[in-house]
């Protein structure tokens, strides 16, 4: 065996193992989410309060605020919507609604502006648990929309018994990907569900997986932990948030919910890569070794096995090299497939794999470099760790 065959055979037996890692766990997490995902018998039917912080959704707004209003829910809910001091018809459009519909409510948020040092959508997200009342709280965004049985469905799941108590319910909804950009790059969010078995992700003390765009909490554990007032500065909420249920020795679980609502959460490419940019640095701790690593992850696993052909055609089919650059392209094509599935994605996201790769490197280098030198992130018109 050569050196050149010794460190072929080293870096994609590596890629092997990774991709096949990452397809093991996602065989063990869709397990987890067909049992979370169970409906158990509700007696009687708790109250609800649906809460939308809303900051210049005008695009969206609407078809959310809609797909709530027909929720075939057998007990009580409310939608309430804060306007997050929005520059567009978002209000407008709430209010006119809310004219058909009495369970809709319009929040004005300029009486209580946003708070120094707060993040703009957790103090709206605050203030909408303050006006709460119903026995169950559930925080969308403002670009989400639903099937008419989700709200009826995910009541039932966390009817589910439980020791220690579930303190938040989350999860994925699935993307709507119209574009080339959201066909190729989307993915990585619902992909990140999938990085780690959910059983030892979920019950980290820094937090878990628990997308922002979609929370339910029993409103009496919400107060008892302290609701999004506990992480009042951090931009990457939805994992704080589960750090801080899961301190207070509550269970963090996801919810099989690309089975009931879906998310729109941006369109172009520009879109999506300020969005990821926005929380990717505090994922990675702000840390060059994190983001260095993540460089490397993606390389080894999503780039380097599209090159198994040239391997096979170099170094011979049958090559013990070319078989485990096969494998570990087999691996990530089949784990991409089965996410785009699960996401009712374009069937051809799965090819473009390496280009969200290679997206994701190059965004988790500028992310942390971002803060790292005061640059900070922009959202919504808002600065946030900029000095």
């Amino acid at each position: 065996m050569d050196t050149t065959q010794i460190v072929l055979l080293a870096v994609f037996g590596l890629s092997a193992m990774l991709n096949l890692a990452q397809l093991t766990f996602y065989f063990i997490n869709r397990a987890v989410l067909s049992r979370t995902g169970r409906l158990a018998l509700v007696d009687v039917w708790p109250s609800v309060d649906v809460c939308i912080p809303a900051r210049d959704e005008e695009p969206n707004i609407e078809r959310c605020v809609r797909s709530l209003m027909l929720q075939d829910y057998p007990g009580q809910f409310r939608i309430r919507v804060l306007d997050d001091e929005s520059s567009d018809r978002t209000a407008e459009i709430v209010q006119g609604l809310a004219r058909t519909d009495s369970r809709v409510k319009l929040i004005d948020g300029k009486p209580e502006p946003l708070q120094p040092g707060w993040i703009g959508k957790v103090w709206a997200n605050t203030r909408l648990g303050r006006l709460a009342t119903g026995d169950f709280l559930l925080f969308v965004d403002a670009d989400t929309f639903f099937d008419p049985s989700m709200l009826r469905t995910a009541i039932a799941c966390a009817h589910q018994p439980s020791n220690p108590a579930v303190g938040l319910f989350s999860g994925y909804l699935r993307f709507e990907q119209s574009t080339f950009w959201e066909g190729s790059l989307m993915a990585s969010f619902f992909a990140s569900q999938h990085m780690l078995p959910l059983p030892f992700a979920l019950k980290r003390k820094a937090g878990g997986p628990a997308p922002g765009h979609w929370h339910l909490f029993r409103r009496d554990i919400y107060e008892r932990v302290g609701g999004y007032a506990k992480v009042w500065n951090c931009v990457l909420d939805d994992m704080e948030t589960s750090g801080v249920v899961n301190r207070a020795g509550f269970l963090t679980r996801l919810l099989p919910l690309e089975r009931m609502g879906g998310v729109r959460m941006y369109r172009t490419f520009s879109e999506i890569w300020w969005g990821v940019q926005k929380s990717i640095g505090y994922t990675l701790q702000k840390s060059w070794i994190n983001a260095l690593g993540l460089v490397f992850v993606m390389a080894l696993s999503g780039v380097l096995p599209f090159f198994a052909p040239v391997i096979g055609f170099w170094r011979g089919w049958l090559a013990p090299e070319a078989i485990a650059a096969f494998s570990s392209l087999v691996a990530i094509l089949l784990w991409r497939a089965l996410i785009q599935h699960d996401q009712t994605g374009p069937w051809w996201g799965f090819l473009t794999h390496p280009i969200m790769a290679v997206f994701l490197a190059l965004n988790g280098l500028h992310g942390v470099a971002a803060l790292r030198f005061g640059q900070g992130v922009v959202w919504k018109g808002r600065s946030y760790d900029r000095r």
